[in-house]
Formats: structure tokens, C-alpha cells, sequence
């Protein structure tokens, strides 16, 4: 059997006075039309992709055995009813899960809640399986925000597979519709009096705008708080751990710009934090017992970054001091503030580590886990709301030891066990071997 082939149609196209001949350019042609309504592909596409399907089914047929195999293995390693360790907001204890799978079923993951206690009544805020049969559609993606008061859900759902949300705002009681017919790409964040700010995409997809929506209104007459300019950069928004502020991060690969503002604000008026400027990154974490930025950057070729800090009132970058100074081969992945804690994430001696720095007393230590010489981890809070303890969450786990999740103390150091991956199909530690190897790398 021959691959198909695709038709060419040669075309020719100047950039920065070069010419280039493109055989395939009428692919993309109206495909901003298409990806809202995939309908519209011409047929002679639709009959090229079909027959490259076909080919590729064909060319494969003799591994089909062996790919069940696979499928079966990985399957069976996964849990199908799975559910999370809750994480506290509030009065409420938030969690989700998934059904045992069939047909009907499984496909999708419930968001729940239950109040003061995990031996409650289950509320179910959000029924994935229940959405997507009530969409009527072959690919469904949601993407849900609780809002602050706890009272309402804001629900984006993309029906066909063009990362543009049809999002809807409704009481969490009785599922009554609040707001409805407002588009976003999927970024989108609750602030305070019920504020919702979300993200747009412009028509070549590209995240630009940040848009602000007052519950109950027409989304015609949502204020734009802000907009990029530049095509080459991409817009996300943002809320600080405690509440206070909205954050607008407009990014290229190397290159960052953060503005903020109160999330209450009547009238939003981002403020600059730090002018972009080619190869800046930064990120911000608010404190606010301190009522300062803490911000990770590679300013002056730290290439590993470094942390410096700043007051909210004056956050430009003549005024930043330098809270953790750049140390070479220790790369800092991140960091997240809990109340009295600064966690940052790093990667030295090729492993993850997670350091914990009392932002009282300055003392700092690392989270000691099992003996392995291999491992991944992650670290984020362990609450929603930012006054919940001084916890964070962790999960461990490496080729020896399936997945754990741990809450661990900042204040006593201690790390308890809330969950433990469960593998169907079982697992025996005792079949691996993990070690690091360090090899001279020879540069040609």
C-alpha cells in the first residue's frame, strides 16, 4: 500500500526580502473559520486525512497484538475510580474523583465538596460524566473556578476541540444560570464583590486581553483591563494566594512583564512591576504579613535564577533587594508562599528538592524524604484560602516506590502520609534498580 498523496499547489511568499515557494499553503487557508467550525474543511482535506489514517492502520497492523499488550499494562496500572486528597477552603473540604468506567461513565471526574468535615453529606458541584452526555458531543473539555464566597461556579466547556470556552456562571444551590455567552481561552480567575476576570483570544488564537465581568450582567459590557499589543507575546491572569490582587502576566519564551492591581478594585489600574526588556523573566508571590513582592528572576545572568523582594508600594526594579543570592547549579524551579513560609523548589545534584525558609527568622531546611538516590516531587499548598496552617502538599515517587502524597509541616517538620498510589495490576519494588550516573559530556 503507498501513502497518499497530498496535493500541491505551489505559491509563492516574501518575507524580510526573501522569496520561498510553499506547495502546501492552502492547508491553512480560512483556518481561523475552520477551528470554530471544523465543518467547513474543505473535503478534499478531510478525504487526504482519512486516507492518511487508513495508511497508517495498515503500515501498523503487525504491531496491533503488541500495542494491546501495551494498552492493557498501562491501564491496569491506573485506578479508574481515583480520587484526590481534599484540600481545605473555608468551611468546606473540596475533592474530586472518578466513577468506575463503562460505556456511559468514568470518562470524565466529579468536583465535590463536603462541609467542615470529610464525613459530611457529598455535595457534587460539577458532574463531568453528566456534562458531557447533556454537550451531545464527541470531544468535550471543561474547565471550572469556584468563586469566593463559595456561593457560585464558573464553568467553560469547548465542545469541539478549539481550546475556546463557552463560559457560564451559576449558583452552586440551585444550578440556576447567572451569567452565560461570555468567551474566554480558559484562563480565568474569581476576585472579590464577585468579580470574574478571564482571558480572550484574539482570531489568530492567541491569548491577548484580559477581560473583567460584574455577575449578572451582559458580557457585552465587560470592561477590558488589559490588552497586548505585541503578537509575539501571551497573556495569562492570575490571583495572589491571599485574595488581594489580580495579577496580568504577559510572556514570551524569555522575556516577562507582570502588572497587578487590587482584585476589588471599581475601576481597575494595573500597575507595572517591571518593564519587559529582552531575556528578563520574573515571577511574583505576594506576602502579605510583610506586605512585599517576592520575586524570582534571572537578573543579572542568574542563570539558575535568584530571589529578590520589594514593597507593594514601590515594586519597580531600582528598589528590589536581594533575598537569596544566585548560587550556580542549584536551579530554582519555583516557589509559593504559605502563611510565614517561603517553599521554593530546586534542582541540584540532578535531584528535585523542595526548601522551606521561615521568612520570620530567615532559618531555612530542606524536606528530607525516603532513602532513594532517584525520585520526582512536587510541592504546593495544602489549603485554598491563605490563612489555613502552615502545611504544604507533596507528592513523591519514583520507579521503586509508587506515588504518595504527603501533607508536611513547616513548623514541625513532619511529613504524613494522605495518600498511597494504588496499582491494580500490583507492583513489586524489588524488580527495580535506580542509581544516577554522571558522565564527562564532551562538547563538539
Amino acid at each position: 500500500m503507498q501513502p497518499p498523496k497530498l496535493e500541491k499547489r505551489p505559491k509563492k511568499h516574501k518575507f524580510w526580502n526573501h522569496e520561498i515557494e510553499d506547495n502546501h499553503y492552502y492547508l491553512e487557508e480560512n483556518w481561523q473559520e475552520i477551528i470554530k467550525n471544523p465543518k467547513l474543511l474543505p473535503q478534499p482535506i478531510q478525504d487526504y486525512i482519512t486516507a492518511e489514517n487508513h495508511y497508517a492502520n495498515n503500515y501498523l497492523k503487525d504491531t496491533k497484538e503488541i500495542q494491546d499488550i501495551l494498552f492493557k499494562e498501562m491501564r491496569g496500572r491506573i485506578k479508574e475510580d481515583e480520587r484526590s486528597v481534599e484540600m481545605k477552603y473555608g468551611d468546606y473540604y473540596y475533592y474530586s474523583y472518578f466513577r468506575k468506567k463503562n460505556k456511559d461513565q468514568g470518562h470524565y471526574s466529579l468536583s465535590c465538596r463536603k462541609f467542615k468535615n470529610m464525613k459530611a453529606k457529598e455535595e457534587i458541584i460539577f458532574d463531568g460524566d453528566l456534562e458531557a452526555k447533556e454537550a451531545k458531543s464527541k470531544y468535550f473539555s471543561s474547565a471550572t473556578g469556584l468563586s469566593l464566597c463559595q456561593k457560585y461556579l464558573a464553568v467553560g466547556t469547548d465542545k469541539i476541540g478549539n481550546e475556546e470556552y463557552n463560559l457560564i456562571i451559576r449558583e452552586i444551590k440551585t444550578k440556576k444560570i447567572i451569567s452565560k455567552g461570555i468567551k474566554t481561552s480558559g484562563n480565568f480567575v474569581w476576585a472579590k464583590k464577585n468579580y470574574l476576570f478571564y482571558v480572550v483570544l484574539n482570531k489568530e488564537r492567541r491569548p491577548y486581553k484580559v477581560m473583567r465581568h460584574s455577575m449578572g450582567t451582559n458580557p457585552a459590557k465587560d470592561i477590558t483591563v488589559f490588552e497586548e499589543k505585541d503578537p509575539s507575546f501571551f497573556v495569562s491572569c492570575s490571583l495572589s494566594h491571599d485574595d488581594r490582587f489580580i495579577y496580568i502576566s504577559t510572556s514570551q519564551h524569555d522575556t516577562d512583564e507582570v502588572w497587578f492591581f487590587e482584585s476589588d478594585e471599581e475601576t481597575p489600574k494595573a500597575r507595572l512591576i517591571k518593564k519587559r526588556e529582552l531575556d528578563f523573566e520574573y515571577s511574583v508571590n505576594y506576602h502579605p504579613e510583610r506586605n512585599r513582592f517576592f520575586i524570582l528572576t534571572n537578573q543579572d545572568k542568574a542563570v539558575d535564577y535568584k530571589i529578590m523582594e520589594v514593597g507593594v508600594d514601590s515594586p519597580g526594579p531600582e528598589n528590589w533587594k536581594t533575598f537569596l543570592e544566585h548560587k550556580v547549579g542549584c536551579l530554582i524551579l519555583g516557589t509559593f508562599i504559605v502563611k510565614g513560609w517561603l517553599v521554593r523548589m530546586v534542582r541540584q545534584n540532578f535531584s528535585n528538592e523542595v526548601i522551606i525558609t521561615n521568612l520570620k527568622t530567615y532559618e531555612e531546611h530542606k524536606v528530607n524524604f525516603p532513602n532513594e538516590e532517584c525520585y520526582s516531587v512536587s510541592a504546593s499548598p495544602a489549603a485554598i484560602d491563605y490563612d489555613s496552617k502552615d502545611l504544604i502538599r507533596i507528592g513523591f515517587s519514583s520507579l521503586k516506590t509508587e506515588g504518595r502524597v504527603y501533607d508536611y509541616s513547616c513548623k514541625t517538620r513532619k511529613l504524613v502520609l494522605r495518600k498511597k498510589q494504588i496499582i491494580p495490576s500490583g507492583h513489586d519494588r524489588n524488580l527495580y534498580e535506580q542509581k544516577k550516573c554522571r558522565e564527562q559530556v564532551t562538547y563538539i
